[in-house]
C-alpha cells in the first residue's frame, strides 16, 4: 500500500511514478518536512488508488484484492487535511500533542478507514455491474500495538464488515532469527478476541521462514489450542528449503494431523528413507578416484 516510491537503491525505478508527479500529496512530519510517502488523507491519492483495484476487479476473474498494509508505513502523518480536522473537531493543534495521544492517533485513523469503505462500495458496485458473488478484502496488518500508530482502525474493519480476511504479519521483533512468531499468548489472544463472532477470518503469518517441521507443527499446535484456525505463509517460495521438510511442513492445515502428532508424543517428522547402495549394477559403497 505504501510501494509508491521504493528506498535506494530502487529509487530509479520509481521516477516518473505517481508519487513523483505529485509532491503535493506526500506525507509530511510535524515540522511540516516531506517524507518518502504518499499519503491517503488526500482524496486523490485514494481514488489514484481505487482505480488500479477497479482496473483489477473489472478485467481478470480474481476472486478478491489483497492490502500488504504491513509494506512501507506510515501511509498517514500530520498532512493538511487531517490537522485541519483534528482541530477543527477538539480546538487543539496536533503538532503540539504527543504524538501517542490516543484522541489524535483514533482521529488519523478515520482516513484509512474511509479508504477502506470506498474500496468495499467500489467492488460492491463491480459485482453488480457483472452479476459475480463477492469479492473479498484481505488485509495484511501489523504487530498488536503497530496498527492504530499507522492509522489501522483494524476493530472498525472488522465491525462494519470491511475485512473478509485479516493475516497480522508478525507478533515478533526478531523477524531475522530462529525464534518463532507468536511467542506471546496476549498477541494471539487479541487478534482472536478482534475476529471473534463476526464474518472475518483470521489467518496467523508464520515467521521466521527457515523452520524445521517440528517448529511447523510446534507453533501450529500451540494456536491452534488458542482458537487460531488458519495460517499464512509470507514468501512461500522461501520455505521450500528441503523438499522432505516443506512437504511435512505444508500440513500443518490439517489440523487432526498436528493433533495426533502432539499426543502421539511428538515423533519424528523426517521422511522415511531407505539408502541406495546398488544402482544398476554399480556398488556404490565402493569409492573409486575421477
Amino acid at each position: 500500500m505504501g510501494g509508491f516510491r521504493f528506498p535506494v537503491p530502487h529509487y530509479s525505478e520509481t521516477k516518473g511514478s505517481f508519487f513523483a508527479q505529485h509532491p503535493e500529496l506526500v506525507c509530511v512530519d510535524r515540522e511540516g518536512n516531506p517524507l518518502p510517502r504518499i499519503s491517503y488523507a488526500f482524496p486523490e491519492t485514494r481514488k489514484y488508488v481505487l482505480s488500479l483495484f477497479r482496473e483489477m476487479a473489472s478485467n481478470y476473474a480474481i476472486d478478491g484484492v489483497a492490502l500488504l498494509y504491513n509494506r512501507r508505513p506510515p501511509l498517514l502523518a500530520y498532512e493538511a487535511p487531517i490537522v485541519e480536522g483534528f482541530q477543527a473537531e477538539y480546538g487543539e493543534d496536533p503538532r503540539e500533542l504527543d504524538s501517542l495521544d490516543e484522541r489524535w492517533l483514533q482521529y488519523r485513523s478515520t482516513f484509512l478507514t474511509r479508504f477502506m469503505r470506498e474500496l468495499r462500495a467500489m467492488l460492491d458496485e463491480v459485482e453488480r455491474e457483472q452479476g459475480r458473488s463477492r469479492l473479498a478484502v484481505t488485509a495484511v496488518v501489523c504487530r498488536p500495538g503497530e496498527n492504530i500508530l499507522h492509522g489501522m482502525d483494524l476493530k472498525t474493519w472488522v465491525r462494519e464488515g470491511l475485512v473478509d480476511t485479516l493475516i497480522p504479519y508478525s507478533s515478533s521483533v526478531r523477524l531475522n532469527s530462529f525464534v518463532p512468531a507468536w511467542d506471546d499468548p496476549k498477541d494471539v489472544e487479541h487478534f482472536v478476541s478482534l475476529v471473534k463472532g463476526t464474518d472475518c477470518t483470521l489467518a496467523l503469518n508464520l515467521i521466521p521462514r527457515a523452520m524445521t517441521s517440528r517448529e511447523y507443527y510446534d507453533l501450529a499446535y500451540r494456536l491452534y489450542q488458542s482458537g487460531v484456525e488458519r495460517f499464512f505463509f509470507w514468501d512461500g517460495l522461501g520455505r521450500t528449503g528441503g523438499a522432505g521438510r516443506w512437504r511435512r511442513a505444508a500440513r500443518i492445515g490439517h489440523r487432526s494431523e498436528v493433533e495426533e502428532w502432539f499426543n502421539r508424543g511428538k515423533p519424528s517428522l523426517l521422511p522415511a528413507a531407505s539408502r541406495l547402495w546398488i544402482l544398476d549394477g554399480w556398488d556404490l559403497r565402493i569409492e573409486t578416484p575421477g
